[in-house]
């Protein structure tokens, strides 16, 4: 599950309909330098009913996400919800990179073990102290930052298809707030979750 599932989660919890395009990595190369389709060149990209196109997933999830509730006005509640984001993404990335073969195979190894063994662990810490005693990152109330956050943590962690999930189980057993914050994810995410392709 890549950048665009956040998206497709939060919409989903909208209720808002919308059509699913998936691009296979075998086409994504004759496609990514069409900057009327993909400004930066990268994926996801929503084009809405208007006809515009946004793209950056982040800035995706805070314009819809102001749309249809999951924002804020608040200051103090938009640090959170974005603070949040920025460091889910940089999470994203360091998964990205030797899980999804982003890097030589022969510095694979390394790379993995720096993830499960030091940056998870931090990472999941911060976020431990973040969502203590709280349902989603904001309380109460689902926020974008927890479609990046819950859909990070499912799609990985959560995730019984990923070959390292029995690993990823074994250093959750540490994180109990983040732990009861995924399980809260998933319930509220549930009908997505039930009918999505597995990966």
């Amino acid at each position: 599950y890549a950048r665009g599932e956040s998206i497709r989660m939060m919409l989903t919890h909208a209720k808002q309909p919308f059509e699913d395009n998936r691009i296979q990595m075998g086409d994504w190369g004759s496609m990514k330098n069409n900057t009327a389709m993909f400004e930066f060149g990268q994926m996801p990209m929503v084009e809405l009913e208007n006809g515009q196109r946004i793209t950056q997933t982040k800035s995706i999830l805070r314009s819809l996400g102001q749309k249809y509730g999951y924002y804020t006005s608040d200051p103090k509640e938009a640090w959170v919800i974005d603070s949040t984001m920025d460091a889910t993404n940089e999470m994203f990335e360091l998964f990205a990179i030797p899980i999804l073969g982003f890097c030589p195979p022969e510095k694979k190894p390394a790379l993995l073990f720096e993830l499960l063994t030091k940056k998870l662990p931090t990472f999941l810490e911060r976020m431990e102290k973040r969502v203590s005693g709280k349902k989603f990152v904001c309380g109460d109330r689902i926020t974008c930052a927890d479609f990046l956050l819950g859909g990070l943590l499912t799609n990985t962690l959560g995730n019984e298809n990923n070959p390292h999930y029995y690993a990823f189980q074994h250093i959750l057993k540490s994180y109990p707030a983040v732990s009861k914050y995924m399980e809260n994810f998933v319930e509220a995410n549930k009908e997505y979750l039930a009918k999505r392709p597995a990966a």
